[in-house]
């Protein structure tokens, strides 16, 4: 889930052969939206090949990928790629620019590492670390079918580590942004 301009992680250790192949159904019947894809699983951008498509955002599509390197190296990584639609728009372009510049400066265990900002036929894409599991949406829908919830305890865990993400977003921006001094009258 994408919190102020940072994909934050929310690395749970929860028992995987439970919550994966539930979450990856959900995760299946949410991609379906009428954005317009420009890539397909199997193409190359750069250094990256599209394995498969994970969702689409009102701005971006999430894409599953692999680099491929010399001597059989394989990384896997998401790519986050503009939709068609805002590639030409200059202030969409600074703002994904600065979501890059900011995201690739933090460093912490509940934020999603940032590795690339990269052009592939005019289309802008951002190489992220990829951390396998579900998002807390696709974990909640779940639960909810199965006529569960979050225990509070779980719902208090998630949210501290979602905060001290944030926390680590904020301190980034303060180091990059020049402190504002307020002149008195």
């Amino acid at each position: 889930s994408r919190v102020s301009s940072v994909a934050v992680s929310g690395r749970l250790s929860l028992d995987p052969c439970i919550w994966i192949q539930s979450c990856r159904r959900v995760s299946r019947e949410q991609t379906s939206s009428g954005a317009k894809r420009v890539f397909q699983p199997g193409q190359i951008l750069g250094d990256y090949q599209l394995v498969a498509h994970l969702r689409d955002g009102g701005m971006a599509s999430l894409y599953l990928a692999r680099r491929v390197g010399v001597e059989g190296f394989q990384r896997e990584l998401v790519l986050k790629v503009i939709h068609p639609e805002y590639a030409s728009d200059p202030e969409f372009q600074a703002m994904f620019v600065d979501e890059a510049l900011i995201c690739a400066r933090i460093r912490h265990p509940n934020v999603v590492a940032v590795e690339a900002l990269g052009e592939h036929e005019g289309a802008r894409f951002l190489a992220m670390e990829y951390v396998h599991g579900c998002c807390l949406l696709d974990m909640q829908n779940a639960l909810r079918e199965r006529g569960r919830r979050l225990s509070p305890a779980m719902a208090v865990y998630i949210a501290m580590q979602i905060a001290d993400g944030l926390d680590a977003a904020h301190e980034t921006l303060d180091v990059l942004r020049p402190p504002r001094h307020h002149a008195d009258p």
